[in-house]
């Protein structure tokens, strides 16, 4: 099975890496046996993923996942056969009936890749996972730390920022900035980033939000707190000559009030929920 030049072509400049970091590929180039990326690159009706997902598969290892279950298999599977020497084709169209045990019902198109110096160097720049956000956490206390890490696995650009250099001594698993003026954070970050803001003082959580929500560029604002803080944040930001109707923008509390549990890890993982949501929005 082969593409039309023109049609292989298109789709080599439209690969996203996404999901997949220089290391996979790194580990795939140095090794002794082939790999093989394979793309997802087209779907109809219901299927697990999106077209764009990818992975990098060998004789023993899986980086990335284009849905899991039974059409993921057999895609690991005709790869690895390439890896022992069967014949290479570069499409494949798999359909998820019952012939395979997955009643999704769609299908999918999917395009299989030798890993080597070419695809390696599309590597270089390639987009993380959702865009590689750039999401900026003020406060590395509990909270602001267990978002870090729900965040960490989606391939998002987190930088932590806290004014206190004894955090910055201990948290050796992020990008933690100790920045006096935490607000020089908001101000140098890119458009649509994400700004949390979950610090140990309020004085300040109302200084860094109203400059997060003043940006008008932001894909998403929140601050820890309470509807009482946001409230008191309004009058703060009108009395320091913000415009107080950018409240409106804010999410606080973050992760919204349905659910009541207060731990740091659930408040963390249902900010995430709402992150994905805002950015899902753009």
């Amino acid at each position: 099975m082969k593409y039309c030049e023109a049609e292989f072509n298109q789709e080599k400049k439209r690969m996203k890496m996404s999901e997949l970091s220089a290391r996979h590929f790194d580990t795939a180039l140095a090794s002794s046996k082939p790999f093989y990326l394979i793309e997802l690159i087209q779907t109809k009706g219901s299927t697990p993923r999106d077209a764009g997902a990818l992975m990098i598969v060998g004789q023993d290892e899986v980086f990335g996942t284009i849905g899991g279950g039974s059409a993921e298999w057999v895609a690991v599977q005709t790869a690895r056969e390439f890896i022992k020497g069967a014949e290479f084709f570069d499409h494949q169209t798999i359909t998820l009936g019952p012939h395979i045990d997955q009643c999704c019902g769609g299908s999918l198109k999917i395009t299989y890749h030798l890993v080597d110096e070419e695809i390696r160097s599309r590597a270089t720049g390639f987009t993380k996972s959702i865009s590689a956000k750039e999401v900026v956490i003020f406060g590395a206390g509990h909270t602001g730390l267990a978002l870090a890490n729900a965040l960490q696995l989606l391939g998002l650009d987190i930088k932590l920022v806290d004014t206190r250099p004894e955090y910055v001594e201990v948290i050796k698993d992020h990008k933690l900035l100790n920045l006096a003026l935490p607000e020089e954070a908001v101000r140098s970050a890119g458009v649509q980033s994400v700004f949390v803001i979950t610090t140990h003082d309020h004085s300040l959580d109302f200084l860094i939000t109203a400059e997060a929500l003043s940006r008008g560029d932001a894909c998403y604002v929140g601050m820890i707190g309470s509807t009482t803080k946001r409230a008191v944040l309004k009058s703060w930001m009108g009395e320091h000559d913000y415009d107080n109707l950018l409240v409106e923008n804010l999410h606080c509390p973050i992760g919204g009030t349905r659910v009541k549990n207060k731990q740091p890890e659930i408040i963390a993982a249902m900010c995430v929920a709402e992150i994905l949501c805002a950015i899902e929005l753009e």
